[in-house]
């Protein structure tokens, strides 16, 4: 089986004086202990002093590394709660504040509940439920 998610997030710069320039964003999708999916998106993008910036983002699953326990836990969830499954998200960027000579740092945000909804028995989920917050932590790694 190989998973394939669809997440679109939000970023919001709360400072009214310094612009980001982010150096692109990795995404990992979690279940327990377990990688299921991971992207680097290298592209870099621009966020205006408190701005918004909203991201769609496709993780798939490439390498079909994911444990057989795993993908057996997954799909008892996927029967047992009508697709719905909770998954965690995490989000990486390296980034740089503008306006002032910072050096760039590295920034990161974990969501271990995030909710996907699993189409028509296939392993394609798309985010559903409410909108979830997260707050950044600075030197993530």
């Amino acid at each position: 089986m190989s998973y394939d998610f669809k997440l679109t997030s939000s970023i919001q710069n709360p400072n009214k004086r310094m612009d980001v320039d982010y150096a692109g964003v990795e995404t990992t999708v979690t279940y327990g202990i377990h990688t299921i999916a991971a992207t680097n998106e290298r592209r870099k993008f621009f966020q205006d002093a408190d701005g918004t910036v909203s991201k769609e983002v496709r993780v798939v699953e490439t390498d079909h590394d994911v444990s057989s326990r795993a993908v057996k836990a997954i799909e008892d969830d996927v029967a047992r709660n009508h697709g719905e499954v909770k998954f965690g998200v995490k989000m990486e960027a390296y980034l740089r504040f503008g306006g002032i000579h910072w050096l760039p740092r590295y920034y990161g945000v974990y969501r271990p509940d995030v909710k996907f909804q699993f189409v028509n028995g296939t392993a394609r989920g798309e985010m559903v439920g409410p909108a979830v917050t997260c707050n950044s932590v600075e030197d993530w790694r």
